[in-house]
């Protein structure tokens, strides 16, 4: 049995915020997720194997907020 799904994780840093009026109106941008933190996610299966979530090639959206 194969399942494929899509998975939306939202949270704030609070160390990645910044004032969009001191960076010419910027209030987002999108950097590749092996460089900001970023909470562990793993699925846990039947077989007792934990497979991380994820891929060195996806791109996360940091808002000005956080």
């Amino acid at each position: 049995m194969k399942i494929s799904g899509h998975l939306y994780i939202q949270w704030t840093d609070e160390f990645l915020n910044w004032n969009p009026e001191e960076y010419g109106g910027l209030d987002s941008l999108e950097l590749p997720q092996n460089d900001i933190w970023r909470p562990d996610v793993a699925l846990h299966n039947s077989f007792r194997t934990i497979t991380g979530l994820g891929s060195s090639n996806l791109l996360l959206t940091v808002d000005s907020n956080g």
